[in-house]
């Protein structure tokens, strides 16, 4: 991890995730555009639900859950309108059983 602010030391001792650990993280990534956001969903193998969340409202404002490829084309531009800094935050939670729709970010 040449470049980083992590602990030489640190680095030296941290396992590298297997294959299997990757996959069951979760996804995410900050989008500048709908385009953008399209392309990581579908380029990085995103699964539904998505958590798309405006930059600059992660602390106490608000989200969108997607579930399918219709809400997030609908709640991607919503979030951009929110967004306090003209980006978003799109999230890949395998597993969850989020509900499609606005939430009330609870944080």
């Amino acid at each position: 991890m040449e470049g980083s602010n992590i602990p030489e030391e640190f680095q030296r001792r941290v396992k590298p995730l297997s294959q299997a650990e990757r996959q069951k993280q979760d996804k995410s990534a900050f989008v500048g555009s709908f385009d953008e956001a399209k392309n990581v969903v579908s380029d990085r193998g995103f699964d539904y639900p998505i958590i798309v969340v405006p930059q600059g409202m992660e602390a106490g404002g608000h989200m969108y859950v997607a579930t399918n490829q219709d809400d997030l084309e609908k709640f991607v531009p919503q979030a951009f309108e929110d967004s306090l800094h003209g980006n978003i935050h799109v999230i890949s939670r395998r597993g969850s059983t989020l509900k499609s729709g606005k939430q009330p970010f609870i944080g």
